[in-house]
């Protein structure tokens, strides 16, 4: 059936429109849509008529929650694109040839529907591309679909802040352990991009066998080759657990790390872990470094060290990265769909911030001894709190390089 004056673009419009807002409620709500028009709208109008549609399906995962429209989301993104205020894209000193930056990042619990909120997609995407990260270290993942949400975004742009961005033969990708498991569904993956030659030779999980029946995180360990560099690391995370029951456990990591990774010479430990003494001195005896922080004081439990061949390659100018973790999609003082069990938030203000409880970038670079040239060590650290349900805390950079 055809409708007079209704063409194959008027049609899509209309289909397009009532998608936006949700469906028709009376027949002259026609008239608003591009095309149509009051005049073109009486020339079909009593061929017309709007009806309810059929109910919902019983399946819903959420009786009664909010549904999402893609469409309505983003045309809500293109609205506010512009009050979305991207720090100047400030250029890291240059190190040398082949030298790639590495980040740890806790997304606090990154579900589908975190990583579908275009406000968290451009500030996680964003901020990966300012600051030239080859290899995200992401910690308590909810569902390996999301990463693919954020790898997809990063590989095929909709977002207009994300596609500005140079350059645009973008090759990332993402890898989790399997069977990935941890504590109440949360694991560990990889964000990596391999412009720079960079490759994932193995992503797995450790477990943790303790004497004590204490369970705990898995760590996750990913090898990754580069032209003239082939490193492991190691993400662990221990803050779930109680201080007592990191004391009792972390025995146990060390035992489990110190196993699988025997003859291994490039190794980076990045994580949360214990700053007790007796930690301090048996990561010391395996042969690691401190790198962060430069002097561990009782609260520092965000640690990177290093094995001993490792630090060869490392040096030390420091700079702040504080800004560009704001959006207007990012609201706060709301929870869409409900509160997030095992996750407690605070508001900060009337702004809306892309963190959780805290969030501190670390941006080491690891140089060639081979090769001359000024390397960075760039530390950032700052203490946000926001109310959301969608946090992403913990963000941690390393650049390394061949």
């Amino acid at each position: 059936m055809t409708l007079p004056g209704v063409t194959r673009c008027v049609a899509r419009n209309i289909v397009d429109y009532r998608q936006a807002i949700g469906g028709f409620k009376k027949v002259e709500d026609l008239a608003l849509v591009s095309g149509v028009g009051a005049s073109r709208l009486q020339m079909f109008r009593s061929e017309i008529t709007v009806r309810r549609g059929p109910p919902v399906s019983s399946r819903s995962p959420r009786v009664g929650a909010p549904q999402r429209s893609p469409l309505r989301d983003m045309e809500l993104y293109r609205l506010v694109a512009p009050l979305s205020q991207r720090p100047l894209a400030a250029r890291l000193e240059a190190g040398p040839a082949g030298a790639f930056w590495v980040a740890l990042w806790n997304l606090a619990g990154l579900t589908c529907d975190k990583a579908s909120n275009l406000g968290v997609l451009e500030v996680v995407c964003r901020t990966a591309l300012e600051n030239g990260i080859a290899i995200i270290a992401c910690q308590e993942i909810c569902s390996r679909e999301a990463l693919d949400l954020v790898v997809q975004e990063l590989n095929d742009p909709q977002l207009s802040a994300v596609a500005s961005w140079e350059p645009q033969d973008r090759q990332w990708d993402q890898a989790t352990p399997l069977p990935a498991s941890g504590p109440v569904g949360l694991f560990s993956g990889f964000l990596f991009s391999s412009r720079q030659g960079l490759r994932l030779c193995e992503c797995y999980a450790v477990d943790l066998d303790s004497t004590n029946g204490l369970t705990g995180p898995c760590p996750c360990v990913a090898r990754f080759k580069a032209p003239g560099l082939e490193f492991v690391i190691v993400s662990i995370l221990l803050r779930s657990l109680k201080a007592h029951d990191i004391s009792l456990l972390f025995p146990s990591f060390v035992a489990v790390i110190s196993q699988r990774l025997r003859g291994e010479d490039n190794i980076l430990l990045m994580g949360d872990l214990p700053p007790t003494e007796n930690a301090v001195r048996m990561l010391s005896d395996m042969g690691f470094h401190l790198l962060w922080p430069s002097k561990l004081k009782p609260h520092d439990t965000t640690q990177i060290w290093c094995s001993d061949k490792l630090r060869k390659f490392c040096t030390g100018s420091i700079r702040r990265v504080q800004e560009g973790l704001s959006h207007p999609l990012i609201p706060c003082g709301w929870h869409w769909g409900g509160s997030h069990d095992g996750f407690s938030f605070t508001p900060l203000g009337n702004h809306s911030r892309c963190c959780g409880q805290s969030l501190a970038t670390l941006l080491l670079q690891l140089a060639s001894i081979e090769k001359s040239g000024v390397a960075a060590f760039i530390v950032h650290q700052r203490n946000l709190h926001w109310l959301y349900m969608y946090a992403i805390k913990q963000c941690h950079i390393i650049e390394t390089g061949s």
